[in-house]
């Protein structure tokens, strides 16, 4: 694992699930616009603030308990709305809420879903770490090295009968499908870069909380191979010579376009497209 913060690993070239899920998954337009061609984001979607947060306040309460400290859900609360409130206010570009969005509504439904996954907790997981930040180099099965090792941090490391798994926490508007966790490329990379740091394999689960009108925590385990780690090396190395083409387009008609804050840009994509020149940034 890696000593270093994750602002600093991100200075450097490198790939991320973020990045790789991006470009397989979403938008490859928007993905340009994040990571390639510097543009600035015209507004913070609020999501991304809530899910952040929500985080935060977990990693909170994981560390008094992994400490043998007494911690409640009404003081993660606390935090999550003192943390909530910050951030709308400190945001830069400014933070846009939804149609029938509001700082209350969101800070009141955050602290019920805390509250759920209090509530959903295993008191037998013993926690070994919390987040727990990584760097690996990507390296495929004949031991060529790609040039940007992949970064990202697990939320948390737990140990239950032996068993070692790593888990992330998710929010969601719902139950998740059958099926997606067994799909989700974030098993691949994080189970990789724990078996290139320890030669192990660790369980994978997902620790989704639902913002249902009654939020409830689901957990999703799932377990990836070597050949799936293999497999996403080879995915990176072809996502690379996307990159070098600038094969970027626009998904018109996604369901993700009302919140994406590269609205702007991506309007004007076609006219700038012919004096546009690819730079990839070092994040």
């Amino acid at each position: 694992m890696n000593t270093q913060s994750l602002d600093s690993l991100r200075q450097r070239p490198h790939w991320s699930f973020s990045q790789i899920n991006g470009l397989v998954n979403h938008c490859s337009l928007k993905w340009a616009f994040r990571y390639a061609y510097d543009e600035e984001p015209e507004f913070t979607p609020s999501a991304l603030v809530f899910g952040s947060v929500f985080h935060q306040a977990l990693s909170f309460a994981c560390g008094r308990r992994a400490s043998a400290k007494e911690v409640t859900a009404e003081e993660c609360g606390d935090v999550f709305a003192d943390l909530f409130t910050d951030n709308v206010k400190e945001s830069e570009p400014v933070v846009k809420f939804n149609d029938g969005e509001a700082a209350d509504a969101m800070i009141a439904q955050g602290r019920q879903m805390i509250g759920a996954w209090f509530g959903g907790t295993d008191p037998d997981e013993e926690i070994l770490s919390i987040g727990v930040l990584f760097s690996v180099p990507l390296t495929d099965r004949h031991r060529q090295v790609l040039e940007r090792p992949l970064i990202g941090e697990f939320d948390l490391v737990v140990r239950k009968d032996h068993a070692l798994t790593i888990v992330d926490w998710k929010t969601s508007a719902r139950r998740w499908p059958e099926g997606q966790a067994d799909s989700d490329l974030q098993p691949v990379c994080y189970s990789y870069a724990h078996w290139k740091s320890t030669g192990e394999l660790p369980a994978f689960r997902f620790d989704v909380v639902t913002k249902t009108k009654t939020p409830a925590l689901v957990r999703y385990e799932t377990r990836r191979t070597l050949e799936d780690a293999l497999r996403l090396v080879e995915t990176v190395r072809v996502l690379e010579r996307l990159i070098k083409a600038e094969c970027f387009f626009p998904q018109d008609g996604s369901r993700e376009c009302g919140s994406c804050p590269y609205g702007a840009a991506c309007r004007a994509w076609h006219q700038r497209r012919s004096v546009r020149h690819f730079t990839l940034k070092a994040a």
